[in-house]
């Protein structure tokens, strides 16, 4: 009976947790670096102690490749077969796997995300090439992998940051959940003032300082926000507070334990202040809307609209509605007062 041909994203998988063949002994000079691993930086003194101890006990554990044009590409143990040629070797001991790309990326991720020594950066690139190359969504990712849903949120938002950013991370050894902070951050401007102070001359501030930090200084709480969050036409083509993709509380994945009504966009939210006072500074005020009435300037229905402009606060504007609405006229046929012209 003919075995049906499965979908490569389940056949990626099977090949990846299937038991590995017997290792052999390869050529070095045939094995070819890995094209998909993310790994990037290998600190070169532990490359030479590395390289030391193979001279003394050789090679424990052996490398993972796959057949590729006559040749074999590296899967796994980059640092092992980089300290084998350091230490003169000729041959390595490996185990070969016939696996595809994503089948290489899912071993490739699993072994780096066991490691300390590579960078958030490099984790979070290994992520992405492994979602893509296996078509997952970051909640199939957690599960493959074994990681909350939340941290590979926090990872993939690092891939957001602009490569100065990252270079001067890295360089500074910003952890990766600090890392992460700055990358929540939606204004560019912002991100690199952040950045910059958070790396502080190259003592990077821990976590709880540096949350404290942006939390202090690039995050807004709308409560005291001199304008209506939900005014949708203070500026246009910008949305209103309460539905913005950057308000915390309406991407609680992408801001973790974060306050629900907090603006993180200082940039938007400082031109919405200038958009309220410009619109404040150009509405009539009531004593000259009710002097240019009483002056036979105005009718009522020009009064009360003119009127209901004077307060842009939504529970403020009801209750003057209400006072209009029941009293306008009223207000308007009273007798005018002797002296007024």
């Amino acid at each position: 009976m003919t075995r049906s041909r499965s979908t490569s994203h389940s056949s990626s998988r099977k090949a990846a947790k299937s038991a590995p063949p017997a290792a052999a002994l390869l050529s070095i000079g045939r094995i070819r670096p890995s094209g998909t691993n993310p790994r990037q930086h290998i600190d070169p003194d532990g490359l030479a102690k590395l390289a030391d101890t193979i001279k003394s006990v050789g090679i424990l554990q052996p490398i993972v490749v796959r057949p590729k044009a006559g040749k074999y590409d590296l899967v796994a143990g980059e640092r092992r077969l980089r300290a084998a040629e350091l230490a003169g070797l000729k041959r390595i001991p490996a185990t070969v796997r016939r696996i595809d790309d994503a089948a290489a990326l899912e071993i490739q991720v699993i072994e780096n995300d066991q490691r300390e020594d590579l960078t958030p950066f490099e984790k979070a690139a290994g992520y992405k090439a492994f979602m893509d190359a296996a078509g997952l969504s970051p909640k199939e990712l957690a599960a493959r992998i074994g990681r909350s849903v939340p941290s590979i949120y926090d990872a993939l938002k690092l891939l957001s940051l602009e490569p100065a950013l990252r270079t001067a991370m890295e360089q500074a050894n910003v952890p990766g959940t600090v890392a992460t902070l700055v990358a929540r951050i939606p204004d560019p401007k912002t991100r690199a003032e952040a950045c910059g102070a958070i790396i502080n001359e190259g003592c990077p501030l821990g976590v709880r300082d540096a949350k404290k930090l942006i939390s202090d200084r690039f995050m807004i709480e709308l409560k005291h926000a001199p304008f209506d969050p939900g005014d949708a036409k203070l500026i246009d083509g910008v949305s209103a507070c309460t539905t913005c993709p950057k308000r915390t509380g309406n991407c609680p994945d992408a801001y973790p334990g974060s306050r629900a009504d907090v603006c993180t966009d200082p940039s938007c939210y400082a031109a919405k202040c200038r958009a309220h006072e410009t619109a404040q500074s150009t509405q009539p005020t009531a004593a000259a809307a009710a002097a240019e009435s009483r002056g036979g300037g105005l009718d009522a229905e020009t009064l009360v609209r003119r009127l209901r402009l004077l307060h842009r606060n939504h529970h403020a504007r009801v209750k003057l509605d209400m006072i209009l609405d029941n009293y306008g006229e009223v207000l308007l046929s009273a007798p005018r007062e002797r002296g007024d012209a």
